[in-house]
Order: structure tokens, then C-alpha cells, then sequence
């Protein structure tokens, strides 16, 4: 991101050294042995957070587009008939329920990222091998998240939910034509939310337990002795 920050944590010499080797996941690849822990720890703290990074962008943005329709669909209630404004407001309400998930509901690594790259930042090269599983647990459990947001079940949640909106408006309204164009635009709408949705830890997870941690910047976490007495530890972006 264009900023450096460093700090150095001066402890005794005896602290326990990061090349000691850390334990691997049993669906890890031999691969991933031949790695030190710096490298693991760095990849699982950069990819968490770029990855929290991209989620809270995403959300950000299809709660500020749901929001500007609710909006857009309140001010032209008062230009519609009386017996078309309850069509209006059913639209309005679905739009309500459909963007609450996105503000209660957030995904997982949105608040992931942020608490482990805290953890890393206060570490002592003792936590290395805990702050690693960790990571990799978070990795894991955070990219089936992502998965989970568009994959068959949403889809057919998504379908569903706007075909009974659709259904409520022409049954209960007797506006057909309306019911139709809210059907047909709320589907669309979530499918290009789901489509849109970030799933780049689905790949991280492949590269890592494979052992491919590709990355051309330099670690964004290193615990290791210092010279003399002491260990070094440093944070970049």
C-alpha cells in the first residue's frame, strides 16, 4: 500500500529462533515443508488481509447500491397512482430485507483480517508456529465463506426469494406487469452481486497447501534474531 511500517521488538537471546520448523496441516503438500515459517506466516497474514480489503469494498458497495434504490424508490411513491404506490413499497421492503444480510451479516474474513494482522503485529517469535495455524485455519474457514455466497444454494435462495416478491405483488396487487419487472430486475440484481463477489481465497488455499506461495513483494512479517542480543520484527506494505 505504499507505506512502511517497522518496528523492533528487543527481547532475550534466548528467544526461540523462526527458522524452527512449524508443524503442517495434515492436507498440506510435502511442498509446503520445504518453506520456512517467515514465508508461511507472511503469505497467510498478506492474503487475509488483502482478502478483508477486498470483502469490505465489495459490501461497502452493494450496501451503498441497494441503499440508492431504496432511495430512488421512495422519492417517485408520491408521482405513482394510489393503487400502484403498495407495489413500490413492497419493492422497497424486499430491497430492505435482501441488503440486511450484507450489513448483519458480513463476510467472515471482513473482520478476520483486520484481528489477525493486530495478532501478527504484537507477536514474539514464540507465537510463530500458533499465529501460523491460526492462519491456516482462518484461510480455510474464511474462503468456504466466500464460496458460500455464490454457490448453488444462493443462487436458488436468490431465484426463490424474488419469484415470491413477485408473486406477492401480482396476487395480492393485481399488478402483473410490475411483479414481472421486480422479479426480473431483483434476480438480476443478486445475480451480479453473487458473480461479483470476492473469491480470491478459494485460490490462496490451493496455493498454499500446494506449497505455490507465489508474491513478488517482500515479507509483510519477519521474526528473526537480530545480531547480538536481540530479534528483529517488522511489518511492510
Amino acid at each position: 500500500m505504499g507505506v512502511r511500517l517497522a518496528a523492533l521488538l528487543v527481547i532475550w537471546s534466548a528467544a526461540t529462533s523462526s527458522a524452527t520448523a512449524c508443524p503442517l496441516p495434515p492436507e498440506a503438500s510435502p511442498e509446503l515443508a520445504r518453506l520456512s515459517p517467515d514465508r508461511r506466516l507472511e503469505f497467510l497474514h498478506r492474503k487475509l488481509l488483502l482478502a478483508s480489503q477486498e470483502a469490505t469494498t465489495w459490501s461497502t458497495v452493494w450496501i451503498g447500491a441497494n441503499a440508492l434504490f431504496i432511495a430512488g424508490q421512495g422519492a417517485v411513491i408520491p408521482f405513482y397512482a394510489e393503487n400502484s404506490r403498495p407495489v413500490l413499497v413492497v419493492g422497497i421492503a424486499a430491497t430492505v430485507i435482501a441488503a440486511i444480510p450484507l450489513v448483519v451479516l458480513p463476510l467472515q474474513v471482513v473482520h478476520d483480517g483486520p484481528a489477525y494482522d493486530e495478532r501478527v503485529r504484537k507477536a514474539r517469535p514464540a507465537d510463530q508456529c500458533a499465529l501460523i495455524a491460526e492462519g491456516e485455519k482462518l484461510l480455510l474457514r474464511d474462503s468456504w465463506a466466500e464460496v458460500g455466497v455464490s454457490n448453488l444454494t444462493s443462487h436458488l435462495i436468490n431465484a426463490f426469494y424474488n419469484l415470491g416478491v413477485g408473486l406477492l405483488m401480482g396476487f395480492a396487487f393485481h399488478q402483473w406487469p410490475s411483479a414481472v419487472g421486480a422479479m426480473a430486475s431483483g434476480f438480476t440484481i443478486g445475480e451480479i452481486a453473487q458473480f461479483s463477489s470476492p473469491r480470491g481465497l478459494a485460490v490462496d488455499v490451493q496455493d498454499y497447501f500446494s506449497g505455490r506461495l507465489v508474491t513478488n513483494a517482500p515479507p509483510a512479517v519477519q521474526l528473526r534474531p537480530a545480531a547480538g542480543a536481540g530479534v528483529g520484527f517488522s511489518v511492510a506494505f
